[in-house]
This record gives structure tokens, sequence and C-alpha cells, in this order.
């Protein structure tokens, strides 16, 4: 059996974020959330199709979650096409006659991978508003909203291709080390079974701009992120966790940056090397204020058609030097040029490093926050499908490394494919 996969998803409405917290900034230091905000070719880009790109994305928060997840489906399958936009998508859709169409393969199942949230608000004793922000436990409900609407997806889809295997998110310190410890028992599934109901979340989702510090410096905090990773590292529970350096960010812009860093994850590496961990987003900067690095090494790099960001870089060291290190490239894969920088880098490595590369790359939709940069889900993937990275390394990252990265014992084994691969030529 072939399996497609998209290990980053957000399903979500506008119930579940803290908007108190992302607005906190503003409040107590608008330069520096306005210094965050500048950007080269973000959200705020100038593009003509931004408002409608941003009422679309609207349009999947103000709905049910089941509802975008028959949503998705639809729209793989073809339903929303219209004759005016006929270039942004395949000529026939992803998924026709019960399968997943995608290049020159066919996948049996798509596997989606919901990364669940958590917006639980951090107590903040200098907070300026006048009424307390609620510490209502909202992060339970969310997980269990999620759950009811997989339940509930496949009693109206009984016949679908698509799986969910959802991640649970958790923010350590808005909780307390008690709580955190009976839900890493409660819900994380330790038997690497699909068939496990009663720990159903195959994974961790982890959001640093929200607050968390892979490696604090307080005794106290420090204790809750040792047990997390503890916990992942015996079970071999992979962590997803956000790699880019804007988002949703709940603190100051600076200190989110840092907890952001890839650079800031070594020590967690060193001291847990078998962490099964992957950054999402390829670690993109677009900050204005947060270029990173040296000036001429950037302009170097730019002029050799390679990627310019510090944390690009300081990832790719990670993946080198650690054996469960992945990167999945969700929003930064909706820019065409991504690509062309991807395969101008690997081209200059060594062998043995490219293909530790390739094995560790792995494709993430970033639906739905990706609408703010694209049309619809399909979009997105006619972007990868037409992209100048070769056949056999689309199939790594699609279907191989992801299952490879998850590794359920009764998920069907995907076989390796044979060390082939070629770069085409990149400018």
């Amino acid at each position: 059996m072939e399996v497609f996969y998209d290990t980053h998803i957000h399903l979500m409405t506008l119930e579940e974020p803290d908007f108190a917290a992302f607005l906190a900034p503003l409040v107590t230091s608008p330069a520096s959330f306005l210094s965050g905000s500048l950007t080269k070719d973000y959200i705020f880009s100038g593009r003509q199709s931004m408002v409608n790109d941003i009422g679309n994305t609207l349009v999947t928060f103000t709905q049910g979650i089941v509802e975008t997840m028959t949503m998705l489906e639809d729209d793989l399958a073809g339903r929303f096409r219209h004759p005016d936009n006929r270039a942004s998508y395949p000529s026939l859709p992803y998924l026709r006659d019960g399968r997943f169409h995608f290049r020159d393969r066919v996948y049996d199942r798509l596997v989606l991978c919901p990364l669940v949230m958590d917006f639980t608000h951090i107590p903040d004793d200098g907070a300026r508003t006048y009424y307390p922000v609620s510490t209502n436990d909202k992060l339970t409900a969310y997980l269990g909203k999620t759950l009811a609407a997989i339940e509930e997806f496949r009693r109206l889809r009984p016949a679908s291709p698509i799986v969910f295997r959802p991640f649970a998110g958790i923010n350590p310190p808005a909780h307390t080390q008690e709580f955190l410890e009976r839900y890493l028992e409660r819900w994380l599934n330790i038997t690497r079974r699909t068939d496990d109901a009663s720990h159903p979340f195959f994974g961790v989702k982890l959001y640093p701009p929200l607050g968390c510090d892979p490696w604090p410096s307080d005794a106290a905090e420090l204790k809750k992120m040792r047990t997390l990773y503890s916990f992942c590292s015996r079970y071999r529970i992979p962590i997803v966790t956000h790699c880019d350096d804007q988002g949703f960010r709940g603190m100051d812009v600076r200190r989110a940056w840092r907890f952001t860093d890839p650079a800031s994850w070594r020590s967690v590496l060193e001291n847990y090397p078998d962490l099964v961990i992957d950054f999402a987003h390829v670690g993109r900067q677009y900050g204005l204020l947060n270029g990173g690095g040296n000036i001429v090494d950037g302009i170097a790099a730019r002029l050799k058609g390679q990627p310019t960001d510090e944390w690009f870089y300081s990832l790719m060291g990670l993946i080198q030097d650690f054996d469960n290190v992945y990167s999945d490239i969700s929003f930064t894969g909706a820019y065409k040029d991504f690509y062309i920088t991807l395969g101008n880098y690997m081209k200059r490595l060594d062998e043995s490093s490219r293909n530790r590369l390739q094995d560790r790359l792995m494709f993430g939709s970033d639906f739905s926050i990706n609408l703010l940069r694209v049309e619809s889900y399909s979009a997105w993937w006619n972007i990868v499908e037409t992209s100048p990275l070769p056949d056999d390394l689309v199939h790594r990252m699609t279907s191989v490394n992801p299952a490879r990265f998850l590794a359920l014992a009764d998920e069907p084994r995907i076989k390796e494919p044979e060390r082939r691969m070629r770069l085409p030529r990149f400018r």
C-alpha cells in the first residue's frame, strides 16, 4: 500500500486562539511588536489578492472543524475548481477513483496530521487589561473537539482515503508539572499503534513564540521540559516545533525569536539525542530586523541563488549532527523560489550530507494558514507538483520520510527507494 502524508495542517476555529495574548506585546512594547511585524514578502506584501487571501482563510476559521475536513476532501476531488484559475491547478484533481494521484504515482491513503495548538494563557503579573484573562482549560476542549470531528468525518465519508493522525499541543510554562505529567500519560500514543483509541494523539506540537523556552534557565521550568523530552524519547513520540520568525506570537518578539531559533535547541538534542523532532518551515526568516548572520555571507549566498537565512543553516547543522532531526517545508513551500534555492543548496553539498538531508525533509502544507499565500489546498500541492524537485525526492518527502518520522507500528511499511537521486539543473 502506498501512503501519502501531509505532516503539518491546522484545524481550528476562532474559539481556540488566545487573541489577548497575541495583542499583549503591542500594549507592553509597541515598538518591538511592530518591528517584528516588518517583513519581506510575508503576508502584508502588497499582493493584489491579499484581501481575498485573508477572507479565504477566515472561511476555514468560521466553520466547524468537520466542515473544514470535508472541504479539504472536496477540494482535492476538484469540486471547487473555477474556469478562470486553471493555471493554478493540475489538469485532473488529485483525488479520483478513491485514491490520491501525485505526479506519476498513485497512493491508496492520504494521511493528514492536524496539529492541535495549546493557546493556554501564561499568567502575567504585569497584565494591563482591566478584566482578567480567562484561565479556563480550553486545551482539553480543543483536543476533544478535534477527536469528535475525526469521528464525524469517518461517519460522513466512510469510503474516503483520508485518515487523520493528530498531534497534541502543549505549552509547558502555561501548566503545572502535575498537569503536564497527566497530560502526556492521558493523550499521547505510547503503543505507536493506530488502533489505540485510549491514547489518540500520535505526536506533540510545540510552539515557542507562545512562551516555550526549549531549554530554560529556571529550574522548575527546565524540569517540565525535561519531563516532556524524557517521555517523548522513551516512547519514541515525535515532536513538531514551529521554526520561522513569524506566526502567532504571545510574547516580546526578541524572546520569541530566541526560543524559536534552531540554535537554541542544540542543548536539548545534546541531552536527548534520541528525540525525534521536526522543525517546521525550514527556518525561514522574514523579519526585516531578524535577517541574522554576516551581511557579506548573505550577499554571497543570494548571488549563488541559495538560502540566505541564518536559521536555515543552523537547522541544516542540526540535521547533519543528530540522527532524528527532520524539517517540513509547510508555509515556506508556498514560495516557488524556495525550491530553486533549496536545490542549489543541496547541489553544493557532498554526497553523504546531501543524502542525509534528503532523508530528513518532509512536506507539510500548513493548511489553513497557508491560505494567506495560496488560493486553496489544491493550489499549494500544485506548487509542489510543478516544482523542479526530482520525482524520487518528492516521493521521499511525501511518503518515505514522514512514515519513518511517525513510526507507527501498524501503518503500512513504505519501501525505501533506491539511492538514485539526480538533482535537476537549478539557477
